[in-house]
């Protein structure tokens, strides 16, 4: 198996495991992240080559995309954490027959 069938293997088990605390992390890690290199970029932070010449947000959105296997990386390490937190105030659903436990408690 390659590292990238590796990589979305796991991401799919991250996300069957976890669910929508899966995505909402990834996806509060991309919006914070295409923001604070929108922010750097009006606070006068220059990039050098193509995404130097840009407007604002391409440049931020090229910056963004090239932090992607961080913030990808970032979300699986974070997810259990943010988990354990949900679930602290909101139990998990029962596990189905087939299902992985949950790591409540």
């Amino acid at each position: 198996m390659g590292l990238w069938q590796d990589a979305k293997s796991r991401g799919e088990a991250l996300v069957e495991r976890y669910g929508r605390i899966a995505i909402g992390t990834f996806l509060v890690l991309m919006i914070a992240n295409y923001s604070l290199f929108y922010v750097l970029i009006d606070m006068g932070v220059e990039l050098k080559g193509a995404a130097g010449t840009s407007g604002k947000a391409a440049a931020a959105f090229a910056a963004y995309k090239l932090f992607m296997p961080l913030r990808i990386a970032l979300a699986a390490v974070l997810t259990p954490f943010v988990a354990r937190v949900v679930w602290r105030f909101r139990p998990p659903p029962e596990a189905s027959p087939g299902e992985a436990p949950s790591e409540a408690g």
